[in-house]
């Protein structure tokens, strides 16, 4: 009786353990086959899609603005006997601008509920990160994914209720506000302090942003990991646990360790019952991860085939990797970052309107004017963001965008610019092209919209017209968005 209570004991402690395994990261190449992600660092002023930090030729250019999108993932071997599991992911951003705490941006998506294990997540392209500047030599990425079963843990189940019922008015997957920030923070906090058998996947890396400074001759026996526009795959091999595995103490020398070997003869009843009554890990996760097998497709990550088209022209069933845990993660370069200009002007100003507000002297007429007179100043910032002064005037333009029928070979754009503003550039750009200037018998300046491939008509999707000029001495760049559409909207 004694020995069938201990090695229930076993079973039950072989079960809770768990690993966060090994971590590969790949980029996706033109091929769409798995690549080393890095690169020499003299390749940082130069490679094709980097993203440079800000400075002013690539903020006149856009060269320095980015987003990071969680674009799909895939799960595997979540630690709960009931199979449904409640999952949170953890984002959490740094870059080294202020020197304060708003250098950290944490984002929290979730939960997503009744993830059986072995099941593709759902979401599509959830945005973690921008679009944004970026303002610093390095942007530092700390990535975490929880499970948990609420039968188990009530102090778990207390925060997967409270972030799945207030996640959305506090904003978690995408905080703003000084105040919303900070509940993203602390709320990350409670989450990260679980028990370690709740977390399933963490990765923690560096990208390294463009710049000219690290054009220098030493620098080309130094690989780093850069910041450019792309896809990237992490796959999670997962690793041999003490009770999991047959062969956990004779691993490679087998037979020739004795005691290792005799050990797991020793334990291999448990780990029989753990293989059988808990999702334990296969051996094709276990295996070291073979890129060369693998490509990436609009669905997510497959093996390989020769063809997907059969002799008959009928179709060959995708066959998906499902072997291991599996993340993709999207870089687009580009984009209005607006919206991170103003958490930039703000933040510090509701961080100090608060300090005073919890301050125990109380509110004084003296301690306010600082205060004050920085909100007045952001406020005319918010107001000059608002109202940049230049406007769509065109045909077929609303709200910021321009509308082209698809098929067309070619189109035109139409701004209001004020007197005021300086172009910096000879020619806007669109889609990455300067443009030519039409002929205008009014005030308005207008252009001419052609495809990025001469004499075909454009394909329906979304392009970026691009204007950089000074206003007051000040850099600042006006993005139009293109839509190519089947037909115009009411």
């Amino acid at each position: 009786m004694k020995l069938l209570l201990f090695i229930v004991l076993c079973s039950l402690l072989c079960a809770c353990t768990a690993s966060t395994g090994d971590i590969s990261i790949y980029s996706v190449g033109s091929d769409k086959n798995l690549t080393s992600p890095l690169v020499t660092a003299k390749e940082l002023y130069s490679a094709d899609g980097m993203i440079y930090k800000t400075d002013e030729a690539h903020a006149l250019s856009g060269d320095d603005t980015f987003s990071i999108y969680l674009t799909d993932t895939y799960l595997r071997y979540l630690p709960d006997i009931g199979e449904d599991n409640e999952v949170l992911i953890v984002a959490e951003f740094e870059e080294v601008v202020t020197g304060t705490s708003s250098d950290t941006i944490t984002k929290i998506l979730g939960p997503y509920d009744s993830i059986a294990d072995a099941t593709k997540a759902p979401f599509f392209h959830k945005a973690l990160y921008g679009p944004k500047r970026m303002e610093s030599d390095l942007l530092s990425l700390k990535l975490k994914i929880y499970e948990y079963d609420l039968d188990e843990n009530d102090k778990a189940g207390s925060i997967i209720d409270f972030i799945a019922a207030a996640g959305e008015a506090l904003s978690l997957s995408n905080p703003v506000t000084t105040e919303e920030i900070k509940v993203a923070k602390e709320i990350a906090k409670s989450v990260t302090g679980t028990n370690d058998n709740d977390l399933v996947f963490q990765l923690d890396l560096d990208f390294v942003a463009g710049n000219s400074l690290y054009r220098h001759s030493g620098n080309n026996n130094v690989n780093v990991l850069p910041l450019k526009a792309g896809e990237i795959v992490l796959i999670k091999k997962e690793v041999c646990a003490i009770g999991r595995c047959y062969d956990y103490f004779s691993k490679e020398e087998g037979i020739r360790n004795p005691v290792g070997y005799a050990t797991d003869i020793l334990l291999s009843p448990i780990t029989a019952m753990t293989i059988g009554l808990t999702d334990t890990p296969a051996g094709s996760s276990l295996s070291d991860v073979e890129p060369q097998t693998l490509e990436v497709r609009s669905e997510g990550l497959v093996h390989k085939s020769k063809s997907d088209e059969k002799s008959d022209g009928s179709t060959e069933k995708v066959n998906y990797f499902t072997d291991k845990t599996w993340l993709r993660l999207s870089i687009l370069k580009g984009g209005d970052p607006e919206l991170w200009e103003k958490r930039k002007l703000l933040y510090p100003i509701e961080a100090e309107i608060n300090g005073l507000l919890k301050s125990s002297t109380g509110i004084k007429s003296d301690n306010l004017t600082a205060p004050i007179a920085s909100l007045n100043k952001a406020q005319k910032q918010l107001a000059a963001m608002k109202q940049n002064g230049i406007k769509l005037v065109s045909n077929n333009s609303s709200n910021n965008t321009q509308y082209i029928l698809k098929g067309s070979t070619s189109g035109a754009i139409c701004l209001d610019i004020p007197t005021r503003f300086k172009l910096t550039q000879a020619l806007p750009l669109f889609d990455g092209s300067p443009q030519q200037k039409l002929p205008s018998y009014n005030k308005y300046r207008c252009y001419k919209l052609m495809p990025s491939v001469k004499a075909q008509p454009f394909k329906k999707g979304t392009l970026y017209f691009q204007i950089n000029y000074t206003d007051n001495d000040v850099l600042k760049s006006h993005i139009a968005t293109v839509e190519v559409v089947d037909e115009f909207p009411e």
